[in-house]
């Protein structure tokens, strides 16, 4: 929905395969999107289902977002800009249908509970991905003056209609990487029991949590063997850290 010429129907088309319905109110949109490859377009929303409905930066255009999503078919991934504020109206929203109780979160998030991220002013929550931007990308980029950046950052949010299963134990969510700090490495993690630090000190470097290092925001990772202090989690020499 919103779709624009098609981008984010094309890239799930790509990599979940099956058809996808470009819908958007602009007409010269929808002709670029059949251009690109997609057979099925509609400038009013088709009245059938959908077992997935994607929705990639469009909550800010819409007069009532809230609303828009109670309306859509199917599993819903939304997709909104790494910026402060869309990524905690999203919370927002997200926090709203919770309540209702016509929708669950599916992803990112590991809990059904009101989102902590929203309790300090300061904090939001994004995911980021690693790709090769493509040859032309790069020269539009260098072009333009822009940075072509190996790291796509992003808000996301996948709602269902039906109860997902519960958490596996000490699996977390990444939702925050500071700057590096001396001596040691921190990670914010998230899960139903919170929103809190997870703290590995250069000293306790090890085989068994070497994947701390590794660790980036979205990603999804067990922690066990941790300690639990006054300040949030301590990943220690013995602690075994496993990034899914």
């Amino acid at each position: 929905v919103g779709s624009g010429p098609g981008p984010a129907a094309i890239a799930a088309v790509d990599l979940l395969g099956g058809e996808a319905t470009c819908f958007d109110l602009s007409e010269d949109a929808l002709a670029e999107a059949r251009a690109l490859g997609v057979r099925e377009t509609a400038r009013e929303m088709p009245a059938k289902e959908f077992d997935l409905t994607l929705a990639a930066n469009v909550l800010s255009e819409v007069p009532d977002a809230i609303d828009f999503v109670r309306k859509l078919p199917g599993i819903i991934v939304i997709v909104e800009p790494a910026l402060k504020e869309t990524s905690r109206a999203l919370l927002r929203l997200r926090d709203q249908i919770l309540v209702e109780g016509t929708h669950h979160a599916l992803a990112p998030c590991l809990t059904q509970k009101p989102c902590p991220a929203l309790a300090s002013a300061k904090d939001w929550c994004t995911a980021a991905l690693r790709w090769t931007p493509p040859r032309y990308f790069r020269q539009l980029a260098d072009a333009t003056g822009l940075k072509a950046d190996e790291m796509i950052s992003f808000s996301p949010l996948i709602l269902s209609r039906e109860m997902p299963a519960a958490p596996e134990k000490d699996l977390w969510r990444v939702v925050g990487v500071p700057p590096p700090e001396k001596g040691k490495k921190r990670v914010w993690v998230c899960s139903d029991e919170g929103r809190v630090p997870a703290v590995r000190l250069d000293k306790h470097a090890s085989p068994e949590n070497a994947a701390f290092d590794e660790l980036d925001r979205g990603d999804l990772v067990r922690l066990e063997g941790l300690e639990r202090r006054g300040d949030g989690l301590r990943v220690g020499k013995q602690s075994h850290v496993d990034r899914g």
